[in-house]
């Protein structure tokens, strides 16, 4: 009987290696032999799964953004609360901050192998992505979770240069977020009101 490959999990457990070695060397210094031997695999394997360098570098932004939004998923199941969702979100956010420091990192190394504005797709569409999870998920105006994830970015940033201030950056995202829930809440009753006193005359 044909052994079954796990087409997925090999894929997987090639992102998760380069990944590794991308955080301890950089872009720029890590090859795609090293990749393949911290897989415990050869060149030929990786390149069945990936085009390139840059091909690994695309899936390993869109492998750990559906990882961790799937884990966020999970933690929010069955919670309505908006305000009790943020408190979750940006708990998890700073439970992960090392891997956010890591790909902040990745893409300042990325971007600097040399110029093309193609290199920003795979980060823009990484960002993206949160900008429209979150919209959903926290039920917040896009333009509020443009603001969230531009805030959180800057935070991971600013826990690399200035560390242990973290707690107190996302306390005051929490009330900043707290008070853009109350006007958006405030303007919808107000609009119901008006639409309310339009129709009854």
């Amino acid at each position: 009987m044909p052994k079954i490959v796990d087409h997925d999990q090999i894929r997987k457990k090639l992102l998760e290696s380069c990944f590794s070695l991308f955080s301890q060397k950089g872009y720029s210094k890590t090859s795609v032999r090293e990749i393949a031997k911290q897989a415990g695999t050869s060149t030929g394997t990786l390149y069945h799964y990936f085009k390139n360098k840059e091909d690994i570098l695309e899936q390993l932004l869109v492998y750990i953004r559906k990882k961790n939004f799937s884990r966020y998923l999970e933690m929010i199941e069955g919670i309505e609360s908006a305000e009790k969702r943020l408190e979750l979100i940006t708990g998890f956010w700073k439970a992960h901050i090392e891997e956010y420091q890591h790909l902040i990192l990745l893409a300042v190394d990325y971007m600097r192998t040399g110029p093309g504005e193609e290199k920003t797709h795979g980060f823009h569409d990484f960002t993206e992505f949160y900008v429209h999870a979150l919209s959903r998920t926290l039920k917040i105006p896009a333009r509020t979770a443009q603001m969230l994830v531009t805030y959180l970015t800057g935070l991971v940033l600013t826990s690399l240069l200035v560390p242990g201030r973290t707690e107190e950056q996302i306390n005051d995202l929490r009330d900043l977020l707290r008070l853009q829930q109350g006007r958006t809440e405030t303007t919808g009753l107000k609009k119901q009101t008006a639409t309310g006193k339009e129709e009854t005359r």
